[in-house]
C-alpha cells in the first residue's frame, strides 16, 4: 500500500504518554539494543544519543546493558519526557541519562559529537526522512556506531489491522490506534535504502528484522 502519513507528528497528550509507559513494548524496543550488541560487539563506553527517546524505554534499556555509557535522549513531546524522567529516576539512572526536548532537524545538539547514535520508531513520524539521516551524520563522531530500528509497512490496510491485533490486541486503545497509524506511515526496506542513497550515505546496511520491524546499522563516516 501507499504510505499514509500520521495525523499528528508528535504525541503531545499525557494520556498517550501514560498509555505507552504502561504498555509492554519489550518485543519491539528490545530489538534495538539486541541489534546494537550483535553488530557492535566491541562497544563498551561513551556518550550515546537516543533520538526520539519518548518515555525513555530505549535509553534505560541501553544504559542498563552498558554500565559504562551515558545517554542523552531527545524528544519533542513534553508529556513523553515527563514520564520518561520519572522512569529514569525510578530506575536509579538519573546520573547517566539526561532527557532533553528537541525537534528535528533543529534539535539543539549541533555542537556535540556522540560516540553512538540510536533511533527507535522515529523515522516514520518525520515529514521529511532526510531530517533523521542528516541529523545522525551531523552529530555522530567518525566511526561511531549507528543503529536505527523502525516499523515495517505491511502490504495493505487489512494486513496492518491484523498486525495490530496480533501484537497489540490486548493493549490500550490508544496504543492500538497509534500502532495502526505507525504501520501505515512506515517505510519499506527499499524505501530506506533509497533514502540513504539520496543522502549519499554508503555503508549503512538495511535488513528486515521481523514482519513488523527493519534495522539499519553501520558506522558514521
Amino acid at each position: 500500500m501507499e504510505r499514509i502519513p500520521e495525523p499528528l507528528e508528535l504525541m503531545l497528550d499525557a494520556g498517550q504518554a501514560n498509555a505507552y509507559a504502561s504498555a509492554d513494548l519489550s518485543c519491539f524496543n528490545g530489538a534495538l539494543v539486541q541489534e546494537f550488541q550483535r553488530h557492535f560487539a566491541e562497544f563498551r563506553t561513551g556518550c550515546v544519543l537516543d533520538l526520539g527517546c519518548g518515555t525513555a524505554d530505549i535509553s534505560v534499556r541501553f544504559a542498563e546493558a552498558y554500565p559504562g555509557a551515558t545517554v542523552i535522549g531527545i524528544d519533542g513531546s513534553p508529556a513523553m519526557l515527563e514520564v520518561g524522567r520519572q522512569f529514569v529516576h525510578d530506575r536509579g539512572l538519573a546520573s547517566r541519562i539526561e532527557l532533553r526536548r528537541g525537534y528535528l532537524p533543529q534539535a539543539g545538539f549541533d555542537a556535540e559529537k556522540f560516540d553512538a547514535v540510536l533511533a527507535n520508531s522515529l523515522l516514520h513520524h518525520l515529514a521529511d526522512p532526510r531530517d533523521l539521516w542528516n541529523a545522525i551524520r551531523a552529530c555522530a563522531r567518525s566511526g561511531a556506531p549507528v543503529a536505527v530500528v523502525d516499523v515495517l509497512r505491511p502490504a495493505d490496510v487489512e494486513a496492518a489491522r491484523a498486525l495490530v491485533q496480533k501484537y497489540a490486541g490486548r493493549g490500550h486503545a490508544v496504543v492500538q490506534e497509534d500502532f495502526f497509524n505507525s504501520l501505515c506511515a512506515s517505510y519499506t526496506v527499499d524505501d530506506v535504502r533509497q533514502q540513504l542513497r539520496a543522502t549519499d550515505w554508503e555503508g549503512i546496511q538495511v535488513e528486515t528484522l521481523s514482519e513488523v520491524q527493519w534495522v539499519a546499522w553501520g558506522f558514521a563516516a
